[in-house]
């Protein structure tokens, strides 16, 4: 097969039984935005105006993705812009408060707390009033209308009397930070459970301890997790959601790529300038401003990435990758002999001669079994059992297993 050259550019019992309790993730797929991007001669895909709709049964629901509450609320913060570790201290404190139940009252002995952030008083008073005015008016129950609800609170809401317990975890908080501002500065799962609690919820009895294990728990399953085998199916419909899905590395290369292979060859002779301008916003995540857009590495950096799986991974370079993968802990690297040795989401290298890497997904509909990318020829799209097979019969080649057993720096 001719190949065009390649650019190299101390967890308690408590935790455990918490994570047995959170589901996996679900599929994303293309939208017609996307559809319409590839019909004007464009390869590029962007995981931020994709789109996947999942009913719940109102409709102010459609957009969230995911098994359960947790999940999506999971899932509805990381497609904000925060980060794994920091979504996953938010939660871990939802989780604390209410289960991230909407339908949640307190007990009107202890205060008049409601749905997933136990909101009371004038706070309950604007929630009530902003589903009041949705079109159609939706229910304060609604998970969807708490969840937005909470973000569009988060840079209004300060530490206020806990300013010196925020400062202890982050010591550059002012009287100015926000809760956004609390999470975005967060080191650690650990960190952002704290200040969140510091900045938003401002408990009475905080129970810090359970809300650090949840949001440790959180970040294993959700932030931290090489995803499922299953094969993706086609089932989104809007431009509402993104292609990425949080946690699943296999899921997030696939919502990610073209869904059939269109070969190698550049659309209609078009420069690389126009290939790399309209292909940027695909690459936010990975992008290190000199590779180009279609560089196979950054798109395994990007899946990496915006899954959540692995924020550390190198933004691009082959040759950088593939150390980062044998020296890392957090993968197993092994020489593939055949599909059978590989499962859905491991990472293929290989250095001394073409410089290319590619992600297993295993079978997918139209027998497309890998997503990659190729410089100056096409940006992520799905590939045969034959590309697989010329990958493996590479010298150098390496598989490269993510884990997570040992990723514990973020906690």
């Amino acid at each position: 097969m001719r190949r065009h050259n390649f650019k190299t550019i101390g967890t308690r019992v408590v935790l455990a039984l918490i994570i047995g309790l959170l589901a996996g993730g679900q599929a994303s797929a293309l939208s017609q935005n996307q559809l319409d991007v590839f019909g004007s001669g464009i390869y590029y895909f962007d995981p931020d105006t994709g789109g996947c709709e999942v009913t719940d049964g109102t409709a102010a629901q459609k957009t969230l993705v995911g098994n359960d509450n947790i999940e999506k609320a999971f899932n509805f913060f990381v497609g904000q812009g925060l980060t794994a570790a920091a979504t996953s201290g938010l939660i871990g404190n939802l989780m604390q408060e209410s289960g991230v139940n909407p339908q949640s009252v307190q007990d009107p002995a202890k205060g008049d707390g409601h749905g997933i952030a136990q909101w009371g008083g004038s706070r309950f008073a604007n929630l009530q009033k902003e589903g009041s005015q949705q079109s159609p008016p939706v229910p304060w129950t609604d998970l969807m209308l708490q969840l937005n609800f909470l973000w569009e609170e988060l840079p209004g809401e300060h530490a206020n009397s806990h300013l010196d317990e925020l400062k202890q975890v982050e010591p550059n908080a002012t009287a100015q930070t926000s809760a956004l501002d609390a999470l975005k500065m967060a080191t650690s799962v650990t960190v952002a459970a704290q200040a969140f609690e510091y900045t938003y919820e401002r408990a009475g009895d905080p129970a810090m301890e359970n809300r650090v294990n949840n949001a440790a728990a959180v970040y294993a399953k959700y932030g931290n997790g090489a995803g499922g085998s299953d094969a993706i199916q086609a089932t989104c419909t809007t431009a509402s959601g993104n292609g990425v899905v949080l946690g699943n590395i296999t899921a997030s290369a696939v919502g990610l790529a073209w869904p059939t292979n269109q070969g190698h060859d550049v659309p209609n002779g078009a420069p690389d300038n126009v290939i790399t301008a309209s292909a940027t916003s695909a690459y936010q995540a990975a992008w290190d401003g000199a590779s180009d857009m279609t560089d196979c590495g950054a798109f395994v950096a990007t899946v990496m990435i915006k899954s959540g799986a692995d924020p550390n991974y190198p933004k691009s370079g082959t040759s950088i990758q593939y150390q980062y993968v044998q020296s890392s802990s957090k993968y197993t690297t092994f020489k593939p002999t055949s599909s059978a040795s590989l499962k859905p989401g491991d990472i293929l290298i290989e250095t001394n001669g073409i410089g290319h890497t590619m992600i297993y997904v295993g079978p997918q509909t139209g027998g497309y079994v890998v997503v990659d990318a190729s410089w100056h020829t096409h940006t992520p799209m799905l590939n045969t059992a034959g590309d697989l097979q010329w990958m493996l019969q590479q010298s150098s080649v390496i598989a490269a297993r993510y884990t997570g057993n040992a990723d514990t720096s973020v906690l």
